[in-house]
């Protein structure tokens, strides 16, 4: 029975970091959807250049 329970921890112990990955996907997509709509007057404001903002929109979800 405790090895029932080491395994049922280990899994949920697993899909609680995936989770938190992929939530962490989520919120670094819409971050540069949201940045890929900006225009250079936004860009300005957050202290980014056009180089900047294309450079990590042109960035896979996964990479930080």
């Amino acid at each position: 029975m405790k090895g029932g329970s080491m395994a049922g921890a280990k899994a949920i112990s697993y899909l609680t970091r995936f989770k938190k990955q992929y939530q962490l996907w989520q919120f670094r997509a819409e971050g540069r959807r949201n940045l890929a709509k900006m225009d250079a007057r936004l860009l300005k404001d957050i202290g980014l250049t056009e180089s900047d903002r294309l450079r990590e929109i042109s960035k896979p979800f996964w990479k930080d």
